[in-house]
């Protein structure tokens, strides 16, 4: 057959009518796939049921629930403490401590471990409880607290709980008029 007789017998597309469509693709997902294991013969895979997830992990690909503190040993928790105790610079802490149990630590890493234990380690059960102490007083009447730190600011004048009170409720809901006012006065 040749070119001619070929596409006279083969039936052509009117023009009007709409253009073949692709063939239909597979769904895509974003969900990530769970690959199941293929069934084995053993008594217990007649149930399907999928495999546990894997643990949880942050945005740097470590397990949920982990910080870097707990790779730290109460050993080294207290020989850090020791050190800045001494006076040693972080440079010197870093040093010293690399010495004593070379882990591959950076210095800030270690910097940020003694801020993150300083408070815990340096303050005893009796400086703890007065500091809770003070929190809760604080947090009880924090007006009468405005209101002492207001008299140390201003050289001995007084205001009352009900401004003080007042104003903060002004503060916290956006200046009023009211409270415009108060102030000019």
């Amino acid at each position: 057959m040749d070119y001619i007789t070929k596409i006279k017998s083969e039936p052509t597309a009117d023009p009007l009518d709409p253009p073949p469509s692709p063939p239909p693709k597979p769904p895509t997902s974003t969900k990530r796939k769970i690959k199941s294991e293929p069934p084995t013969n053993s008594p217990d895979s007649t149930s399907l049921e999928p495999p546990p997830p894997p643990p949880p992990t942050n945005k740097r690909g470590r397990k949920s629930g982990t910080t870097g503190s707990s790779s730290f040993t109460k050993e080294q928790d207290a020989y850090i403490i020791q050190l800045r105790q001494e006076g040693k610079n972080n440079p010197e802490v870093h040093r010293l401590f690399e010495d004593k149990f070379a882990t591959g630590s950076n210095p800030k890493r270690i910097e940020n471990r003694y801020f993150a234990i300083k408070d815990e380690v340096l303050l005893n059960e009796w400086e703890d409880n007065l500091l809770l102490q003070a929190i809760e007083e604080i947090e009880n009447d924090m007006s009468g607290a405005i209101i002492r730190r207001f008299k140390e600011l201003s050289n001995g004048k007084s205001v009352t709980k009900g401004y003080v009170m007042k104003k903060m409720k002004g503060k916290r809901g956006g200046t009023t008029a009211a409270a415009k006012s108060d102030v000019k006065a």
